[in-house]
């Protein structure tokens, strides 16, 4: 009897210590799960300093060497900065404090913090392989802070899920209905996400910006075997009434996607 009371009790036995140890603890566990054992301790590491403590640790490997990429070390930080990358709490907002906090225990100077001019991902240290999650990637709509969350992810590491293959589909058609030209411009060029001919049929039919247009267009004349229907009537239908409408595009996708300088062979179809 008293050893089954034992055992009940013993998960709560944490609660005795102090936080700052609690803390210790969790930093060094690098299980960003350890915070969620109960309500106490959730209470306890909750808070956003503690946070940012335990993301720099875990993001700069506890301040030893990359690990090999399929080994054990290297799976048990994948795991862990994936599940981080789940949380509500990781924003853009939150994501941009980490990496000012790394690069300032790092001593870098401030004058080459801005990520345009200096290769964060040098410091802010994703494990290979690690994906971004698939919520996010579907996660709606993509505003300015979704794309620079994404964009900061992919340059310090981080790799857009090839698998199941409708996750970086469907980001990047959800993109297009938005008509979010930074988006899709993001996806393709950073993640590496490659068109389909439905995403071209969303983008003419929703009237997309004319640069998600010409760089559907520029993706699939760059391709050996392109991708996109020479002969869908119902792009060519949107094209003619673009172009009885004074659209220049309307034109363009005429000549480089649809007749392809075979104008006859097209109508007689």
């Amino acid at each position: 009897m008293s050893s089954r009371s034992n055992s009940s009790a013993s998960p709560c036995l944490l609660e005795i210590f102090p936080v700052e140890i609690l803390e210790q603890i969790y930093l060094y566990s690098e299980n960003p799960s350890f915070a969620l054992v109960n309500k106490q301790l959730f209470q306890g590491l909750s808070s956003q300093s503690t946070r940012l403590r335990f993301c720099v640790r875990l993001f700069s490997y506890g301040g030893g060497p990359a690990p090999y990429e399929n080994n054990e070390r290297a799976e048990i930080l994948r795991h862990a900065q994936t599940v981080v990358f789940q949380q509500p709490w990781f924003s853009n907002n939150f994501a941009q404090k980490l990496q000012r906090e790394v690069l300032r225990l790092q001593k870098v100077p401030e004058r080459i913090v801005d990520p345009r001019r200096y290769r964060t991902s040098r410091h802010v240290r994703v494990v290979s392989l690690t994906q971004i999650p698939r919520e996010l990637m579907l996660q709606k709509p993509w505003g300015p802070a979704k794309v620079k969350l994404i964009h900061r992810l992919l340059k310090w590491g981080a790799v857009i899920p090839t698998r199941p293959k409708y996750i970086a589909r469907d980001a990047m058609m959800n993109a297009i209905v938005e008509n979010r030209y930074l988006a899709v411009n993001l996806l393709h060029k950073y993640g590496e996400v490659r068109f389909h001919h439905k995403h071209f049929q969303a983008a003419i039919l929703v009237d997309c910006d004319r640069r998600i247009v010409e760089m559907i267009i520029e993706s699939n004349n760059s391709q050996p075997r392109p991708f996109l229907d020479p002969f869908d009537r119902r792009i060519y239908e949107r094209a003619m009434l673009m172009e009885s409408a004074g659209n220049p595009m309307g034109r363009q996708i005429l000549k480089d996607v649809l007749w392809k300088g075979n104008e006859r062979e097209f109508r007689s179809r």
